[in-house]
C-alpha cells in the first residue's frame, strides 16, 4: 500500500506540454497543487513554417509572457521572460492553478516545449552535500511532499463527504415529502 502511494505521488510530480503558439494567442493549462507547493517550468521555443514543414531559428527578441492564478483567481506569476528559460512560484493554497503563456512574435506559429514539475523535483542540491546527506535530504524532502499531498486529499475528501451528505439528506427529505403527499392523495381518491 506504501509503495503504490509513493508511485502515484512520485508519477504525478513532472509533465511535459508541446504548444503551437499563434501570433498574441495565449494559451493556459491548469495544474493541481496542494498548498505551499513549488511549481517550475521550463521551456523552449522554436519557430515553425508550414510551408517548409521545418523549424526556424528563434528572434533573441522574443519575449514569452508568463502569468499564473491561484484557484481564486489572484496573481502569483506575472512576467515577461526570453525564447528559452525557467519560472517558478509556490502555491498559497490548494487547488487548481491556472498557468497561462502568450507570446510576442509576429510570425505566425511558435512551437512552445515546455516541462513542468512539482514537489520535490524542483530541488537543486548543493554538489557538496556527501551522498548519504543528499539521500537523507531527498527522503525528508519527500515525507513533506507526501504529507502535504495527504493534507490535500483529506480536504479534497472532505469536501466531496459534506456534497455527499447533503445529497443525501435532499433525497431523503424528498422521498419523504413525496410520501406525505401521496399519503395524504389516498383517502381524496376513495
Amino acid at each position: 500500500m506504501l509503495m503504490a502511494v509513493l508511485l502515484s505521488a512520485l508519477c504525478g510530480l513532472a509533465s511535459s506540454l508541446f504548444l503551437r503558439v499563434r501570433h498574441k494567442e495565449r494559451r493556459c493549462f491548469t495544474e493541481e497543487l496542494p498548498d505551499r507547493a513549488r511549481l517550475v517550468g521550463v521551456y523552449w521555443t522554436r519557430l515553425y513554417n508550414e510551408q517548409r514543414d521545418e523549424y526556424l531559428p528563434v528572434d533573441p527578441d522574443l519575449e514569452i509572457n508568463i502569468m499564473a492564478t491561484d484557484p481564486d483567481e489572484q496573481l502569483v506569476l506575472s512576467g515577461s521572460y526570453g525564447s528559452a528559460g525557467r519560472f517558478t512560484f509556490t502555491s498559497r493554497r490548494p487547488g487548481q492553478h491556472q498557468v497561462c503563456l502568450q507570446s510576442s512574435q509576429r510570425r505566425p506559429w511558435l512551437t512552445l516545449h515546455l516541462e513542468v514539475r512539482v514537489g520535490n523535483r524542483t530541488n537543486d542540491y548543493d554538489d557538496r552535500l556527501t551522498y548519504l546527506q543528499l539521500r537523507v535530504r531527498q527522503l525528508t524532502e519527500l515525507v513533506y511532499q507526501i504529507q502535504k499531498e495527504q493534507d490535500h486529499h483529506i480536504l479534497r475528501l472532505n469536501e466531496f463527504n459534506n456534497v455527499n451528505f447533503s445529497t443525501n439528506n435532499l433525497v431523503f427529505w424528498w422521498v419523504v415529502i413525496q410520501s406525505l403527499y401521496l399519503v395524504a392523495l389516498v383517502p381524496c381518491s376513495w
